[in-house]
């Protein structure tokens, strides 16, 4: 799907963007998601490294030892002095050498619990950055779309004002207006002209910054195509639900939990260097020694020794316990971090629910006004064409009118970012997908 999306911008040059065609963009390229999929390639490792503490660990050593100069010894015997000389010049030496942990007094499992909860944490990372570069897309897209939607109410505003500046021409040269309703109909255009500047301006650098956020180059052109979502898969009847699905599952809230486990496993390790630990040891060694470079198969000399290993920690001041503190001060720190987190996920879902239901409010307020609005100002037109109203009527219902579409848009503006804190905060997007068991 993201290659045809890239071959329909290469080859058409300018095709329509859809917001669905925006966020996917965004995940395919985004810096941070590719940072937590790098963290979850790590933790992955981090597992094998703990399983490697339970695995056998065998090595090979070989050496050469060449010896220049043999110690020799001078023994009296009848015949008189003999010298001695003790070894060979060359000696061939290798050794095979394996260790099993035995029992680690749970070393090896507190490292496994710490890996296994740093893998979930980087899975519920990775979830977390998928949300939210997603939510960044879509709001780029939304600040297009107000952007887009601005440079249309201005332009309509400007159509109207110019089509009241015929409107009073007409009259003027009909004698039935006066000079100076003629001129406050073209300041009234004029004054409109810079909004209409200043409109287009605000679209191309909302749609620079929509560019950046999904990774196209400033060059490309884009067309956006969408309206302001107005809708989404939560509950919004039920906040305590809302709620109760944030606690649940919010990503960040997660990942602060896996803290505490890995804490946890923290000072498990942390103790297990105050206790005994047992190895299994076994030596194989093969040596051989000549003066010369031939080797007979009665110059190898074998020998194997196996063994178990007792480590009993005894005494070592006080710096173990303090470790074993220092990492229960730790975990305490994390389940303090969890506590405010669960605080501020609900002040942060209720506060969110608020703002959808207060713009849900405003967007119908909205409406209803730009409905009078319209009506008001077509009377104040039809009044004035027929004498019986006043320029002052025309240009004060045109103002509303024009004011009232732009607080309309703004309303679906605000709804639609609404929509996505709420989803935010609740964890969750429509555009990421969660597997069952919270990974994505």
């Amino acid at each position: 799907m993201l290659g045809l999306i890239i071959w329909i911008f290469v080859a058409a040059g300018a095709e329509a963007l859809t917001l669905e065609g925006a966020v996917e963009l965004a995940l395919a390229r985004n810096e941070a998601i590719e940072e937590a999929r790098l963290d979850r390639l790590r933790a992955r490792e981090e597992i094998r490294e703990g399983w490697a503490e339970a695995l056998p660990e065998i090595t090979v050593r070989g050496n050469y030892d060449r010896s220049w100069l043999l110690p020799s010894f001078v023994f009296d015997t009848p015949q008189g002095q003999q010298t001695f000389s003790i070894g060979t010049s060359n000696t061939i030496t290798g050794v095979l050498s394996v260790r099993q942990v035995l029992w680690s007094s749970g070393k090896v499992g507190a490292g496994l619990q710490a890996a296994r909860a740093f893998r979930s944490l980087t899975e519920s990372g990775h979830l977390l950055a998928k949300q939210m570069v997603a939510a960044e897309a879509e709001v780029a897209f939304s600040n297009v779309l107000l952007a887009e939607s601005l440079v249309e109410v201005s332009r309509e505003a400007l159509t109207q004002a110019r089509a009241n500046l015929d409107q009073v021409t007409s009259l003027r040269k009909a004698g039935r207006v006066s000079d100076y309703d003629l001129l406050r109909a073209t300041v009234r255009v004029t004054a409109l002209r810079p909004d209409s500047i200043r409109a287009a301006h605000g679209r191309a650098v909302a749609l620079l910054d929509l560019k950046d956020v999904i990774g196209v180059p400033p060059t490309e052109k884009i067309v956006p195509d969408g309206t302001f979502r107005n809708k989404t898969p939560l509950d919004l009847d039920d906040p305590a639900a809302l709620v109760s699905q944030a606690l649940g599952g919010r990503p960040d809230l997660v990942q602060a939990g896996f803290e505490v486990t890995m804490r946890e496993a923290a000072i498990r390790a942390q103790k297990s260097e105050m206790r005994p630990s047992l190895d299994l040891v076994a030596t194989g060694q093969l040596q051989a020694q000549s003066n010369t470079f031939e080797f007979a198969g009665d110059d190898f000399i074998q020998s194997w020794v196996t063994g178990v290993a007792l480590n009993l920690p005894l005494y070592a001041g006080t710096r173990n316990r303090a470790l074993v503190n220092k990492a229960k001060v730790e975990r305490r720190r994390s389940e303090v971090a969890v506590t405010r987190l669960e605080k501020r996920v609900r002040r942060d879902v209720r506060q969110a629910w608020y703002d959808v239901q207060e713009t849900r409010e405003r967007v119908d307020a909205q409406e209803d006004i730009r409905t009078v609005a319209e009506r008001n100002a077509e009377l104040a037109t039809s009044r004035y064409g027929i004498g019986f109203g006043t320029q002052l009527e025309v240009l004060d219902a045109q103002v509303v009118l024009t004011r009232s579409r732009s607080d309309l848009v703004l309303a679906r503006f605000d709804l639609a970012r609404a929509l996505v804190g709420l989803e935010q905060a609740v964890g969750i997007s429509p555009f990421v997908e969660v597997e069952a068991g919270g990974r994505e």
